[in-house]
């Protein structure tokens, strides 16, 4: 990702509201393994949609990077990031829709699949979405079915971190 401020932001939800009870995974938790799981991260991205991810803007890559990290870092990739990514850049859709998620997450339906990724390979307006990425997490959040960690974690995530990320930039 590269960004300094987002990686801070990062550790420190983790360090403050991580769990599903919305407390601490320790000080050393995020410092621990954030390095593997970056070239990980960064190569499931850049690997499916190759240059879209540079064409995002820092805080829109900060909430998509957490957003896997919470969410898309286990051995087998799901594709649930793809999943809001699509939703993000098509203009036709303007809430989240879990039938559509349901045809990506996992390459469930090839045909969805094949048009979500060059949809999000091709899409170039990220800069002004950050709103609408975060609506869309929030709803990937809740299909979950856990809803205290929803409750008291995941529901936060997003707005918490580009707080704390203005935070830091802000005393660079």
């Amino acid at each position: 990702m590269g960004d300094d401020c987002a990686y801070r932001a990062i550790e420190r939800f983790e360090e403050n509201y991580g769990t599903a009870s919305g407390g601490s995974m320790g000080d050393t938790y995020f410092e621990g393994n954030w390095k593997t799981f970056d070239g990980l991260i960064v190569e499931r991205i850049t690997g499916l949609i190759g240059g879209a991810w540079g064409k995002m803007p820092p805080k829109f890559r900060m909430q998509l990077w957490s957003f896997m990290y919470n969410s898309d870092s286990s051995a087998q990739d799901k594709y649930r990031w793809l999943a809001v990514l699509y939703m993000t850049a098509h203009p036709k859709v303007t809430e989240y829709s879990a039938r559509i998620a349901k045809e990506i997450i996992n390459k469930h339906n090839p045909r969805y699949w094949a048009h979500a990724i060059k949809t999000v390979s091709e899409y170039s307006g990220w800069s002004g979405k950050l709103g609408k990425f975060m609506r869309m997490l929030d709803a990937q959040y809740q299909t979950y079915g856990n809803k205290g960690a929803y409750r008291n974690s995941w529901s936060k995530r997003p707005a918490v971190l580009n707080a704390m990320y203005d935070e830091c930039k802000s005393k660079k």
